[in-house]
């Protein structure tokens, strides 16, 4: 933990430290685990959210989102 803890303060330290137009660094990746996916995952977008999200970028009149769960 600690050297992930390091790793996440000397990356945030450098983008910090960036000037305009420079390119940002990859954020590190944590120290592999036994038992632990190393993979992150982003969450899946549901299809009604998506629809809405299209129809907003779109300009178009959004359908109402259903009250969420």
């Amino acid at each position: 933990m600690l050297l992930d803890e390091t790793r996440f303060a000397r990356w945030e330290a450098s983008v910090s430290r960036l000037g305009k137009g420079d390119k940002k660094p990859k954020e590190p990746e944590p120290t592999p685990r036994p038992g632990i996916n190393r993979k992150r995952t982003r969450p899946v977008m549901p299809p009604h959210v998506a629809e809405w999200f299209i129809a907003h970028m779109n300009g178009g009149a959004p359908p109402q989102l259903p009250p969420a769960h």
